[in-house]
């Protein structure tokens, strides 16, 4: 790793680089990639991207040769028509990225360069194309703020974890040259970044100070405040407040508003006073605790607060140690429990403290297991569909525990076949869905799929910890392994036109053919290949060519040895086998349930059960698999959706050996 780092107060050499122990920024260059991989804010890493990288389009440029000299990093990467020469400088507080593109080819060629940055683990506070009046890159993180700036930008385009940022095309002749020069500033808290910017650029800017108080007089200590105009159009100068709740921010001429943040949909605008008073809300659980992304070693805890607070986590270990895991100043918690014993039961509870008052939320003592290194008996459940039928959802979740207690076993997981929620983009859905499956969710790890309904919101992202794999934020699809199985979690929903499909297609037979030493192949996706459903009219997975996605997963799913597809979508019990692997639909968790099921079998339809909320059981032994289908509630009125009798019925069993 190349480290660069800026020389202020007490300078000495390393690897011939000018090492500095105050600085307030540097960076370091990854000598496998050539492009900067991380930036350190006041010596710590702070987390402002992914990765980045410098691409021309319709060409493939590979790492050359590296070379450092004092503060600046050379680079050189050749393609089949250029050959790129980059600097990387820290100079005063901000790293300059210089690029020389030369056309090596016998003709004239037209160069598209871009820089572009991916965010797949983390989810900014603020990210906007838009710098003042010119296009360029603006952002800010829990951890700090950065801001890329070029007057040679074309385009920007950003997209849900990506920015791509465009030079102006040039033509070159053969082995004529251009420069591309850019400037990146960072630090802690955009606002003051953004005057850094203005200063260096000479933008006329203003400065506004003032104090935030709550009309109740608790403290306002961490409130993040936001500049608006009155269009409602915010611009990204991002402030938090001090101690005693002073803040000021630096912005260029306008007419603007000030929004305060204090948690979970609420804020309210004020205009330039001297002291401003706002309502505190109260704190509650947004989203209640939800369990995901087991390991041998860790577990995540997911939690959203209505008011920015602080989490403490206190696991208790079986020598009666507790463990503490904290999560601050923030709504959104994702809090890792590691350091964990492999296949050991812990039993836990949580504290939620306030930002802002001295209330306090304590839980009940929740417990969960870990997963073991090395397994060959284990099991899990497999349901879907609950859109925003909340409260048959929650019927079905208490029957799910009930069975379990009774049963007095352990369940490894639970996958979830898409549709948790009815409408992706709005938090309130989550909320209720988050609330019906709490008795599982506390102790039992979930791990799902982006159903329709889902609409591939960055909600979705932000509600779960997943592993990573690909696409959005490296979980729109993801897989994992579990004793001796390996499971693969797709997104049916990327379409063909979409360039992500074939990258999905490129990744299922890479995963596939990695793990094919492997006893049992779980799949799970939202839309199945084949129905009986007509409850909207005639459908593509009506017919034996199914949907779009059939063509292209079918022959890898047979090529590769996959055992069983788990779907939902059907708000029903469907199972079709076909070239020995088993295609179940399980989407009896709540949502309206289909009545019309009126298309011709297909000649390797084997079940098909409507009216009955249902869930699936795999028992994983050493030799075989065996799967039951649970019918836990049959519906006494076709037109009523919550009208509901007990049930207990086998819907279905299969051995797989």
């Amino acid at each position: 790793m190349i480290n660069l780092k800026k020389a202020t107060v007490i300078i000495f050499i390393i690897f011939s680089l000018y090492i500095s122990v105050l600085a307030e920024i540097n960076f370091t260059v990854s000598p496998e990639t050539g492009f900067i991989d991380k930036i350190y804010i006041e010596g710590t890493e702070a987390a402002l991207f992914d990765s980045h990288s410098i691409v021309i389009a319709g060409e493939t440029l590979k790492l050359s040769e590296t070379e450092k000299s004092e503060n600046t990093v050379y680079v050189k990467m050749v393609s089949d028509n250029f050959e790129m020469l980059t600097k990387y400088t820290l100079s005063d507080d901000k790293i300059l990225i210089d690029s020389s593109v030369k056309n090596t080819s016998d003709s004239k060629k037209l160069v598209k360069l871009s820089d572009v940055f991916d965010y797949n683990s983390f989810f900014p506070l603020i990210s906007t194309s838009k710098l003042i009046d010119k296009p360029g890159l603006v952002h800010q993180t829990e951890d700090g703020a950065l801001i890329y700036y070029s007057d040679e930008i074309f385009r920007t385009f950003n997209a849900m974890n990506k920015a791509v940022l465009m030079a102006k095309y040039t033509n070159l002749d053969s082995q004529s040259s251009f420069d591309y020069k850019r400037t990146i500033y960072a630090g802690k808290i955009l606002n003051s970044v953004l005057k850094k910017y203005m200063d260096e650029n000479s933008v006329e800017y203003k400065t506004y100070s003032s104090t935030l108080t709550f009309r109740n007089g608790r403290s306002t200590k961490n409130t993040k405040v936001y500049l608006t105009d009155f269009n409602g159009n915010v611009y990204n100068y991002l402030k938090i407040t001090e101690n005693d709740g002073e803040f000021n921010f630096y912005y260029p001429d306008g007419q603007y508003y000030f929004i305060p943040y204090t948690g979970y949909q609420h804020y309210e605008n004020f205009n330039f006073v001297s002291e401003n008073e706002i309502d505190l809300p109260e704190n509650y659980i947004v989203y209640e605790p939800f369990l995901t992304n087991v390991t041998e070693s860790s577990i995540t805890l997911n939690i959203r607060t209505a008011v920015t607070s602080t989490v403490k986590v206190y696991l208790i270990e079986n020598t009666g140690k507790i463990k503490i895991y904290k999560s601050e100043n923030r709504d959104f918690h994702e809090i890792k429990l590691n350091g964990l014993q492999q296949d050991t039961k812990y039993t836990y509870k949580f504290t939620i403290y306030s930002d802002y008052d001295d209330k306090t939320f304590s839980s009940e003592i929740y417990s969960f297991k870990t997963k073991p290194i090395t397994t060959e008996k284990f099991n899990f459940l497999v349901y879907g569909d609950t859109q925003i039928y909340n409260s048959v959802h929650t019927a079905v979740v208490k029957r799910i525990k009930s069975d379990i207690e009774k049963k007095n076993e352990d369940i490894s997981f639970i996958l979830r076949t898409g549709d948790f929620t009815e409408k992706g983009e709005e938090e309130e859905t989550y909320t209720e869905a988050f609330i019906s499956t709490k008795p599982l969710a506390t102790e039992i790890p979930y791990y799902t799929v982006l159903g329709n309904h889902e609409h591939n919101n960055i909600n979705y992202y932000k509600a779960f910890d997943l592993p990573q794999g690909g696409g959005d934020y490296n979980k729109r699809w993801y897989s994992f392994s579990y004793g001796n199985a390996h499971f693969v979690m797709l997104d049916s929903n990327v379409t063909e036109t979409n360039t992500l499909y074939n990258q999905q297609l490129q990744w299922l037979e890479n995963d596939l053919k990695n793990n094919q030493d492997k006893k049992y192949i779980f799949v799970a996706f939202h839309h199945p290949f084949w129905t009986s459903s007509q409850e909207y009219g005639a459908m593509e997975e009506n017919l034996p060519a199914g949907h779009f996605n059939t063509k292209n997963w079918l022959p890898l799913f047979i090529k590769y040895n996959v055992d069983v597809v788990f779907n939902g979508h059907i708000h029903a019990y469907e199972r079709y086998t076909k070239d020995g692997i088993n295609f179940i639909t399980s989407g009896g968790g709540g949502a309206m349930l289909n009545v019309n099921h009126g298309a011709q079998a297909l000649p390797w339809r084997v079940k098909d059960f409507l009216g009955i909320l249902s869930y699936v059981e795999v028992n994983i032994e050493e030799n075989e698999a065996k799967i039951t289908v649970h019918g836990i509630m049959e519906r006494i009125d076709p037109k009523n959706q919550y009208d509901f009798r007990n049930t207990d019925i086998i819907l279905d069993e299969i051995t797989i050996h």
